[in-house]
């Protein structure tokens, strides 16, 4: 029977390391400041940082994921990449905010409302990810599960919209969600076999 740092593909962390905080943070400020100063601070700017730390987002979040696929080794780590993609989708966050106050109009659909839900799930994983809150819930692994998965539900209503607009990036991302969907489920069965 596998420990419980297995029920979710990750071992919870003390704390969040400075460096992966950092490989979350700063690369996604830097593309809100390239934003700025190539469509300035007006809602093209809004926009085109919006676009861009939201791929950074996606991206780190599969990486953390698709932890079941990694072995063991590399899995210790995994709770530290979500904690890159938190801080890099909160900046995320700070451009939805920025988008809202500059936007002539308002820019959101009642859809993006599945966002908020995104939000709540992740800061819930986040915390999961942490060996106090491990500690505290036998449930560890059920629940950071399940947060994960909504969190990638949300990614993918997203894509989905787009795709359905006609935006071929949102077929693309679309199809690597899905993957990292299925090299998820792909390492999870693959390690039940080599303890059953």
């Amino acid at each position: 029977m596998g420990s419980r740092d297995d029920e979710a593909g990750i071992r919870p962390i003390a704390r969040p390391s400075v460096a992966y905080l950092f490989m979350g943070g700063v690369p996604a400020l830097a593309l809100v400041l390239a934003a700025v100063v190539v469509d300035g601070g007006e809602e093209a700017g809004a926009r085109l940082a919006l676009r861009h730390t939201a791929r950074l987002s996606f991206a780190l979040f599969l990486l953390s994921y698709a932890a079941d696929a990694f072995p063991r080794a590399l899995r210790s780590s995994l709770g530290q990449l979500f904690s890159s993609f938190a801080v890099c989708h909160l900046v995320h966050l700070g451009a939805i905010v920025w988008l809202a106050l500059v936007a002539v109009e308002n820019p959101f659909e009642p859809a993006a409302l599945v966002g908020v839900f995104g939000y709540v799930f992740m800061i819930i994983a986040f915390t999961l990810s942490f060996s106090a809150a491990f500690r505290a819930m036998p449930g560890f692994g059920r629940f950071h599960d399940g947060a994960s998965h909504v969190v990638w539900a949300v990614f993918m209503l997203t894509l989905a919209g787009l795709a359905s607009e006609g935006h071929v990036r949102g077929v693309v991302l679309g199809i690597v969600g899905l993957v990292a969907l299925g090299v998820r489920v792909w390492g999870r069965r693959a390690r039940s076999d080599a303890t059953a």
